[in-house]
């Protein structure tokens, strides 16, 4: 090997922000980010030595090393820094800096620069998609319900191209002008007939209680053809009422995308919201194969993981992992608040406390139709909740060798669900 073919460690770098400081922000900023330079630059995991991580003093919700670990780079050297504070610095700013195995010289690299993170270099810039419009994967996409996970949907449908044209509906005036002013649907519609006028999807991203009488409302203004898919956090009701009040059932999908943040409204779209949940669809019997295709395609298209379930497999799971810490976090934050120490106590809350009540600052109106749209398994999950703290305290009021044993079972639950990859996306749709 001569020495302009020879082997050699070159540094790749670049740079992104967050949405939001929260965990599957950064992630989901981290994993693009990495995408992006290993595809540019044609890399293997195995052409990668190291990745140094530098993160902007706000944000520190999570290591953006983990989206690495996510992606398979478990052999590669990892490590995360904070930035020093630097008067007008890009906020929620994300760089990497790869040292990378290859024979390329350090010119040849390219270096990736998204989002805001642009201004840094704007010669990196990653150049948008160019993709023909016939690349879309739908043709209209029908968007009803304009807060966080519907805007979310179309911003990720239209950046990415996966639809010619989505329109948008909200029931509240001026959101779905505001949405289309944001960049989140193409079309801002004044009524639901002109949303899903030869739409070939209709999405549902209202909460949960609002969808029966939207399904009875949307019932004759749909083509047989058309799909019909929600984002709803409880599947089996929802189902129920697209059974009983849509003209052709076999066209609804029930849908749950396990992706959210404590956030709410058209105002905190994220493109990326999506990207690597789970993503949980309940047909029915009724259902046709064509429609679980296409919502499978939607997920698919937008980088989320199918989940087939049953209604009922799907709310007894959501209670458990979903609704009760929503009313765990809901609990603690209660106490604390309406503690007469509260004052002081809330000046020593540091990082446990923000992240176990983070989701207690999510939409109310969502938390209270979780809690009737789910109410059945939801109560039996809490009845087991309570049952287990009832047992910590009888413990700490009689202390015995139990007592450590107990926090040691759940530290190793933890620990393995962690393993899994159960950090990935740490924040679950309350819509």
């Amino acid at each position: 090997m001569d020495d302009a073919s020879a082997m050699r460690c070159r540094g790749l770098r670049g740079a992104t922000t967050a949405a939001d400081n929260s965990t599957e922000a950064i992630l989901a900023a981290t994993r693009e980010l990495l995408e992006r330079l290993m595809a540019r630059n044609a890399l293997a995991i195995e052409d990668i030595g190291s990745a140094f991580f530098t993160v902007t003093d706000d944000l520190d919700a999570a290591y953006p090393a983990l989206a690495a670990r996510e992606l398979g780079w478990t052999e590669v050297a990892l490590l995360c820094a904070r930035e020093i504070p630097v008067p007008g610095s890009v906020a929620r700013c994300i760089r990497v800096l790869l040292h990378i195995n290859t024979t390329k010289g350090q010119g040849d690299l390219r270096h990736v620069y998204l989002r805001e993170a642009v201004g840094l270099r704007p010669g990196f810039a990653d150049a948008p998609s160019t993709a023909a419009p016939s690349a879309a994967v739908f043709d209209r996409v029908a968007i009803i319900g304009l807060g966080l996970m519907g805007a979310s949907l179309g911003v990720a449908l239209r950046t990415g191209g996966h639809a010619h044209v989505v329109a948008g509906y909200d029931s509240e005036p001026g959101i779905a002008a505001r949405a289309q002013q944001l960049g989140a649907i193409d079309v801002a519609c004044d009524s639901l007939r002109a949303a899903v006028a030869e739409s070939d999807l209709v999405v549902l991203a209202t909460p949960v209680l609002a969808m029966r009488d939207l399904l009875k409302e949307l019932a004759p203004l749909l083509d047989a053809e058309t799909v019909v898919t929600d984002l709803g956090s409880a599947k089996a009701a929802v189902v129920a009422w697209a059974e009983s009040l849509l003209a052709a059932p076999g066209q609804f999908v029930g849908g749950h995308p396990m992706a959210g943040s404590e956030q709410s409204g058209v105002e905190a779209a994220n493109a990326d919201l999506f990207r690597g949940c789970a993503w949980c669809l309940t047909p029915s019997t009724r259902t046709s194969d064509a429609a679980i295709q296409r919502v499978t395609l939607l997920a698919k298209t937008l980088g989320a993981r199918v989940r087939i379930l049953t209604p009922d497999q799907h709310d007894q799971a959501v209670a458990l992992v979903s609704h009760l810490p929503l009313l765990a976090a809901t609990a603690l934050t209660l106490t604390v608040g309406q503690s007469s120490t509260a004052a002081d106590a809330l000046t020593l809350a540091a990082g446990g406390f923000r992240d176990t009540t983070r989701v207690a600052s999510g939409s109310p109106r969502m938390a209270r139709d979780i809690c009737i749209a789910n109410r059945s398994q939801l109560l039996a999950s809490l009845d087991r909740y309570l049952s287990t703290l009832q047992a910590i305290r009888d413990h700490i009021t009689e202390p015995d060798d139990v007592l450590e044993e107990l926090f040691a079972m759940a530290r190793d639950t933890r620990n393995h669900w962690v393993t899994l990859g159960g950090t990935h996306q740490d924040t679950d749709s309350m819509e």
